[in-house]
């Protein structure tokens, strides 16, 4: 799990194959790992999971004074447009994605 969350993943076949396990928590490692192509992560913004889906919205756990890479706009809004209709009521992971402001894509000017 620690290649899932703290390394660059070698190729694209390693990609498909931690976005398509079936162990939650790698899923979840995955969407908070830094160094992964953003587009990449953006994949998991379907994934049947909340807890992947939350992971996703919240962003990579980096260093207070690194900035990761955003995920795409077109994600982040069909993230705000499809979580709050989650089972588990939405709240957190649309909390997360409103505090962090709309994308450009959306309208608003980035944070």
């Amino acid at each position: 799990m620690v290649l899932c969350r703290d390394r660059t993943l070698p190729d694209a076949v390693v990609v498909d194959a931690v976005i398509e396990h079936p162990d939650t928590r790698t899923r979840g490692f995955f969407a908070r790992n830094p160094h992964a192509d953003p587009a990449q992560r953006a994949r998991l913004s379907d994934d049947p999971e909340w807890f992947v889906r939350a992971h996703l919205a919240e962003g990579p756990r980096t260093a207070v004074l690194a900035r990761p890479r955003p995920l795409p706009d077109e994600a982040v809004v069909h993230m705000i447009s499809t979580y709050d209709d989650e089972p588990s009521g939405g709240t957190p992971t649309g909390r997360r994605l409103r505090g962090r402001g709309a994308p450009s894509a959306a309208g608003a000017p980035p944070r």
